[in-house]
């Protein structure tokens, strides 16, 4: 994925460079590519650098961070904003989610808060580069022209998970299957009134339909339209949750799109896994709940804790599966699942243990694509296990690679002072055996025999340019308190005795 290029809007320098490293920092992925000091400015460098995604601050001279979100709104409608504000004021975020702001973030900036925004942000954007072609269905009586005056009425439906990626083969065979033979035309005309114009639209991923009504006064209700047609979908999807989310207003048909984009956000906040659902625009305002990603962010602090100190992949893996259990329990949202998910990667990925940052990415799509095809609460936990596993297996092969570099090279450095392999084991706290297993896998031959071969060739070293010295202190040198011992050796491994060696050169 090509790097994603960020604008950060701060009229003060220092507050808006602080800004500007923690994004990077969180995600290697965004690079700031330049920093304005109102929006006025950030208007102009837009224009210059074409960034994907804006982070500003509200209050600033000539032009502030909702003026700009505005003429964003208008002129940029691909550009992500994000408001960064020093003010909790709920009329706030009102106002800003009325000009299209993907997300708003308090100061100071925390480091979680800011990962999860970025994280988002990363699944809105390719969910919109990747988004398939339109499909939509008109019905017999819609006219777009003659209706430009009218006002509508907006539903939403998704059936199974969200998707995060719509180009992941396994993905489209799991959703071709299950919705390849729905006759969607022939449903939305039985649950529709006779004479009602309608159209339904492919929303960004092929699991969610927009069905839009045009208003016709005491004659249709979106709300009994829509549970009709779930009704009809459960004759050919018995066991697959349907999920619904609707406006109760009726709006001009400039609106429909920016209603649209509130249903998703909606359905993105409260979508549970395996559970029909249906919920109302206007009675769902306040629908963030983070009580239960809190707790167990706590919990995962521990959990990584602990393994770090300790090792035991084991007891971290089942510590995990608790945690799933746990959240399927609470009802936690499938947004809920993927925060903790993912966060759990990246405190390893942040511990300071320099693992694999493409294999985490790698691990992290995967966790992404199983939940997206997980339609029971049993094949979530399986399934996301089964990701944490590989982790764990990743994890574990990691840990003996750097153990194998650490004993080999100590072995290299301090092999003349190396008496026993036990020795070595009593250092590094690990058994005898596993070290020597280790050690064999690196070099690809037993410790001591190593030892031996490395102290010989220094022996041979010191016998060629130093010719005056006796075999004793030839043997002192190379480790040996015995010279006759050290003589043994020397011929187990060259064939002659130092002596004969000594005296052929």
């Amino acid at each position: 994925m090509k790097k994603i290029k960020v604008l950060v809007v701060e009229d003060e320098i220092i507050i808006g460079k602080n800004i500007a490293s923690k994004i990077e920092e969180a995600d290697s992925l965004f690079e700031v590519v330049g920093m304005a000091g109102n929006g006025k400015e950030a208007l102009e460098l837009i224009r210059i650098h074409n960034p994907r995604v804006i982070f500003t601050d509200i209050c600033m001279p000539t032009m502030d961070g909702m003026e700009l979100a505005h003429q964003l709104h208008q002129f940029y409608p691909g550009v992500i904003v994000v408001i960064v504000s020093g003010f909790s004021d709920f009329s706030y975020a009102q106002q800003a989610i009325k000009h299209g702001v993907f997300n708003y973030i308090l100061k100071p900036v925390e480091k979680d808060s800011l990962a999860e925004i970025l994280y988002d942000i990363r699944k809105s954007i390719v969910s919109v580069t990747h988004s398939m072609e339109r499909k939509i269905i008109y019905s017999d009586f819609y006219n777009m022209e003659q209706y430009d005056a009218s006002y509508y009425q907006i539903g939403l439906l998704c059936i199974g998970n969200l998707v995060y990626d719509a180009t992941e083969e396994e993905v489209i065979q799991f959703y071709d299957a299950l919705l390849g033979k729905i006759p969607w035309k022939e449903i939305v005309e039985k649950a529709v009134p006779e004479g009602c114009p309608w159209y339904l639209s492919d929303e960004h991923v092929f699991n969610q339909k927009v069905l839009v009504l045009k208003y016709e006064k005491s004659q249709v209700e979106i709300e009994k339209v829509l549970k009709k047609i779930n009704q009809l979908l459960s004759e050919f999807l018995a066991e697959v949750t349907i999920h619904i989310v609707y406006s109760q207003n009726q709006i001009p048909r400039e609106e429909i799109w920016g209603i649209t984009k509130q249903l998703r956000n909606l359905l993105k906040h409260q979508l549970k896994i395996e559970q029909n659902q249906i919920y109302i625009l206007e009675r769902e305002k306040d629908y963030v709940n983070s009580e239960i990603i809190e707790i167990v962010k706590m919990k995962l602090k521990e959990y990584v804790k602990a393994y770090l100190k300790h090792g035991n992949m084991q007891q971290f893996l089942e510590d995990i599966n608790c945690i799933l259990i746990y959240m399927i329990h609470n009802q936690a949202t499938q947004d809920s699942v993927e925060k903790v998910s993912i966060y759990m990667l990246r405190l390893l990925e942040f511990s300071k243990q320099k693992y694999d940052l493409e294999i985490i990415q790698n691990l992290q799509e995967e966790l992404l694509k199983k939940i997206g095809v997980s339609l029971t609460a049993n094949d979530l936990v399986e399934n996301l296990m089964t990701v944490f596993k590989k982790f764990g297996r990743y994890i574990e092969n990691w840990q003996e690679q750097k153990i194998e570099d650490q004993i080999c090279e100590f072995v290299d450095t301090a092999y003349l002072e190396i008496e026993s392999l036990e020795q070595v084991a009593d250092k590094f706290g690990y058994n005898y055996a596993y070290l020597s297993r280790l050690f064999k896998k690196k070099k690809g031959m037993p410790m001591n025999k190593y030892i031996t071969e490395k102290k010989m060739k220094m022996a041979i070293s010191i016998m060629e340019s130093n010719k005056e010295l006796t075999i004793n202190e030839i043997s002192e040198i190379c480790g040996y308190k015995d010279y006759r011992y050290f003589s043994r050796v020397f011929k187990n491994e060259t064939g002659m005795a130092p002596s004969e060696y000594k005296e052929g050169l």
